[in-house]
């Protein structure tokens, strides 16, 4: 498991992530290290250095990428619905410093585990409430009842 450590040719604290072969620089002093590479990496109290051995990047792919042990391909996914969502015409993106697009989520069957498809935040979360038995026929009839004519 490898910890973040000073590094004297940079002047500052690394931490390596082992799956991408990323050096991740935390800063001159431990404090500064600790703040700073948690922004790229997950607390984990049974470590040494307190972090996750990955980064949030892999760690994030990997998770994408077994839903209940299935093992799928979100990035092929999204690009055969062009990018976009499944249900809505919002473009999509898994890199989170993409700030003109929407963060993507892989939405699944959550009484099978089998993965649906790649889908918007709003989506994602009303398909949840579609999927309640009954919410659909209460929500028609509440918007009915208040329907002005």
């Amino acid at each position: 498991m490898p910890e973040f450590h000073y590094d004297t040719t940079r002047q500052t604290f690394v931490k390596h992530c082992p799956k991408c072969k990323v050096d991740y620089e935390g800063g001159v002093t431990q404090e500064l290290a600790e703040k700073n590479l948690s922004q790229y990496f997950s607390q984990d109290k049974f470590t040494r250095d307190g972090f996750y051995g990955r980064c949030k990047p892999c760690v994030s792919k990997h998770m994408r990428s077994t839903r209940g042990g299935r093992i799928c391909n979100p990035e092929q996914m999204l690009a055969d619905q062009d990018g976009k969502c499944a249900l809505c015409p919002k473009e999509l993106t898994f890199e989170r410093n993409n700030q003109a697009k929407v963060w993507a989520y892989v939405d699944h069957d959550h009484e099978t585990n089998k993965v649906r498809g790649i889908l918007c935040p709003r989506c994602n979360t009303m398909l949840s409430q579609v999927e309640r038995e009954g919410w659909v026929e209460k929500a028609i009839a509440y918007i009915q009842k208040y329907k002005c004519e």
